[in-house]
C-alpha cells in the first residue's frame, strides 16, 4: 500500500470516525427524541383520560342540573295551576257570596216594606181608633152631661139609652176592656 492509499485509507478512516460518531450522536438524539415522544405519548394519554372524565363529570353535574331544572319546572307548574284552580273557586265562592248578600238584602228590603205598610196601617188604625174613641167619648160626655142637667139621670129618655146600648157595643167591640153601664 501506497502512502497515497494509506493516506485515503486514513482519510477514509477519520471520515468513518466522523460519520460513526455523527452517527452515534444522531441515534442518541433519536433515542432522546424517542423518549421523549414516548413521554410526550404518555402525557397525550393521561390528558385524553382526564379530558374524558372531565367530560364525564361535566355530563354528570349536566343532567343533574337538567333533572333538578325540570323538577323544579314541574313544582313551578304545578303551584301555579293549584293557584289558579284556587283562584277559580274563591272567585265563584265570591260570586255566590255576592248573590247571597243581594238576594238577603232584596229580601231584607222586601220584609222593610212590609214591616212599613204594616205600621202604615197600624198607625191608620190607630187614628181610626182614636177618633171613634174621641167621638164615643165625647157622645158619653154630651149624655152624661144632659144626664146632670136633666135632674140626676133618673128619668133618662129611650133614644139616650138605646144610644148608650150602642155605644157599650162600640167599645166592647174595640175590646177595651170596660163597658158604659
Amino acid at each position: 500500500m501506497s502512502e497515497s492509499e494509506q493516506m485515503t485509507m486514513m482519510a477514509n478512516q477519520m471520515e468513518l470516525g466522523k460519520q460513526q460518531m455523527e452517527l452515534e450522536r444522531k441515534t442518541a438524539g433519536m433515542v432522546r427524541a424517542a423518549k421523549q415522544a414516548d413521554g410526550l405519548a404518555e402525557q397525550l394519554q393521561e390528558l385524553k383520560v382526564e379530558r374524558d372524565e372531565e367530560r364525564a363529570t361535566a355530563l354528570a353535574i349536566s343532567a343533574s342540573m337538567t333533572r333538578q331544572y325540570k323538577a323544579m319546572q314541574d313544582d313551578l307548574n304545578r303551584k301555579v295551576a293549584d293557584m289558579a284552580q284556587a283562584e277559580v273557586q274563591l272567585r265563584d265562592e265570591l260570586a255566590r257570596a255576592r248573590e247571597d248578600v243581594t238576594l238577603a238584602t232584596m229580601s231584607s228590603e222586601k220584609a222593610l216594606e212590609a214591616k212599613d205598610v204594616e205600621l202604615a196601617e197600624l198607625r191608620a188604625q190607630q187614628e181610626q181608633m182614636a177618633a171613634e174613641f174621641a167621638d164615643m167619648l165625647k157622645s158619653t160626655l154630651d149624655q152624661m152631661s144632659r144626664r146632670i142637667d136633666v135632674g140626676g139621670g133618673a128619668d133618662v129618655p129611650a133614644e139616650d139609652a138605646v144610644g148608650d146600648a150602642a155605644l157599650s157595643g162600640k167599645l166592647e167591640a174595640f175590646s177595651l176592656g170596660f163597658a158604659v153601664s
